[in-house]
């Protein structure tokens, strides 16, 4: 086998102490280039540092910009996270790459291929992809796993525990370990090749008859758990579409896209859990659009009740339901029913503005949506109780509907409620509703533990729980908060046993602190 071009200079991922401080100079940079900066200019600022370090951190970091970057206006040509879409910076030499898949593959497979090309093809956040040749003459891609990634994310899952500072005040009912279980059960599901071939020829099961959609092909032969050989197929970036293809064709493909998706998950009952643009290829074939996917490494499978659920939902959200049937059936797919009823009176239209597109009867123009604006003036702070109400494996569903509202928003209006109602077919219409939450009826449940914060005089933050919750205080609250309530002077453990023997709740004021930039403020309310 022979080489291709030239050689790169060889890098590595890094970990370790190495990593940790990579990281945390990361934001730290970030938030200093931001201060003397307009907000605008600042949050600008602070994106391009974010930039420049997660593409070459590999793992959680490069992901996490990937994410990110499905919320930038294609418009922007240097969108700050834009540049992770597709690539980034190269980690192995060519010499390297091709060293490694050889001693990964043994020599018998090896030998399959005449040349590789020691340029990648693209650099993602687990795996680099170069393109090849075998002896028989396909033209294949081969990505290889980086050697020490496993240990990059090991880590990185571990300092995860920073993304739990927000809600520091809020202890164990508000534990982000069921979403870090939830990251790295999938992560390493992606970490092995083996399972994404899997997932290839289920796709290609799926689609095999709908020649809108194209699947590469897999070499099983060639591929084990951290080498993957697949079809090199060609096709346009998604940006590229947006600027050239005409205003018909992008019509079918918004179409197209949209019924990819809306059938993958209501009638598969599958998700593509990696949306973003350096997964999808687009060409024009025989007059109509062909969407090529690639990456099957992050592939949510729905069980049967898990997929009937979310039919129910979105079946109900249509026929314009009550209050209560919403409750029930978010209630049904693992959301926290306590917290999302805190939104009472205003949750049917947060919901009918989230999923405004589905909703509207015509053509849908993304330009008009405004939906976070609109959220923020209905209800505020009390976003917060919807947020942290969801259960961790919805995090997908969440990351499946971004990268949706990603691509048809660059894309001409197309009827998305028209797509949508041939897959409802069959909702359970006959389902009982409660008519109030599964919560034991006592005094206490009369009441809701408040959690205020505030800053510059904003309420940023509103979060609820049970008020029986107050008589645990000692539980709820983290020992390192516990220890700055005392530090400001309040009784903290003489509140603990007052609350414990305390016969009858009343609203009050349990307990205010001030922080350097904020302040939050603890209180027990009557329930509306």
């Amino acid at each position: 086998m022979r080489l291709l071009g030239g050689s790169m200079m060889q890098k590595s991922v890094p970990i370790g102490f190495k990593r940790r401080a990579a990281f945390a100079k990361t934001f730290a940079d970030s938030f200093k280039s931001r201060l003397g900066l307009s907000a605008g200019d600042a949050i600008s600022r602070s994106h391009d540092y974010l930039s420049a370090n997660f593409g070459q951190l590999k793992g959680l970091p490069q992901k996490l910009g990937q994410i990110l970057s499905l919320k930038e206006d294609l418009a922007e040509e240097q969108s700050s996270f834009s540049n992770l879409r597709e690539s980034s910076d190269a980690i192995l030499s060519g010499e390297d790459f091709i060293s490694l898949v050889s001693a990964c593959l043994g020599a018998d497979q090896f030998e399959q291929f005449a040349t590789i090309d020691p340029m990648p093809l693209a650099a993602a956040s687990l795996s680099q992809v170069h393109r090849a040749t075998l002896k028989t003459g396909e033209e294949v891609v081969v990505k290889l796993q980086y050697p020490n990634i496993k240990a990059a994310i090991d880590q990185d899952l571990h300092d995860l525990g920073w993304l739990g500072k927000p809600l520091t005040f809020l202890g164990s009912e508000f534990d982000l370990s069921d979403y870090r279980t939830e990251i790295q059960n999938q992560i390493e599901q992606e970490l092995d090749y083996k399972k994404e071939v899997e997932n290839i020829e289920a796709f290609q099961s799926l689609w095999e008859d709908d020649q809108s959609i194209r699947i590469p092909g897999v070499y099983k032969n060639l591929s084990n758990a951290q080498v993957l050989v697949m079809d090199y197929v060609v096709g346009e970036r998604y940006e590229d579409v947006v600027k050239n293809w005409s205003h018909l064709q992008k019509i079918s493909l918004a179409k197209s896209y949209l019924e990819f998706q809306l059938k993958s998950l209501f009638q598969y009952g599958v998700i593509h859990g990696d949306p973003h643009p350096g997964n999808f290829r687009f060409q024009f074939v025989n007059n109509h659009p062909q969407i090529t996917v690639y990456d099957f490494g992050n592939v949510i499978r729905l069980s049967l009740r898990e997929k009937q659920n979310l039919k129910n939902f979105f079946s109900h959200l249509l026929e314009d339901v009550s209050e209560d049937r919403l409750f029930f059936d978010l209630a049904e797919i693992g959301f926290d029913e306590f917290k999302l009823r805190s939104l009472t009176g205003q949750f049917a239209e947060v919901l009918k503005l989230l999923f405004r597109p589905f909703l509207y009867e015509g053509l849908f123009e993304t330009a008009t949506w405004n939906r976070r604006e609109k959220i923020e003036e209905l209800v505020g702070a009390k976003k917060w109780d919807m947020r942290t109400s969801a259960p961790a494996h919805f995090i997908y569903f969440v990351r499946w509907y971004q990268g949706l509202n990603y691509y048809l928003s660059h894309l001409p209006a197309v009827s998305w409620r028209s797509i949508l109602i041939p897959y409802l077919m069959h909702a359970n219409e006959n389902q009982e509703v409660p008519p109030a939450p599964k919560v034991e009826k006592t005094e206490d449940a009369a009441f809701v533990l408040r959690v205020k914060v505030e800053k510059n005089g904003l309420e940023t933050v509103s979060l609820s729980m049970p008020g029986d919750c107050v008589r645990r205080l000692d539980e709820v609250i983290p020992s390192d908060v516990r220890d700055k309530i005392m530090e400001q002077g309040i009784p903290f453990f003489e509140k603990v046993d007052h609350f414990k023997n305390l016969k009858t709740l009343a609203p009050e004021k349990i307990f205010s602190i001030k922080e350097k930039f904020k302040t939050v403020s603890v209180s027990l309310e009557k329930q509306i």
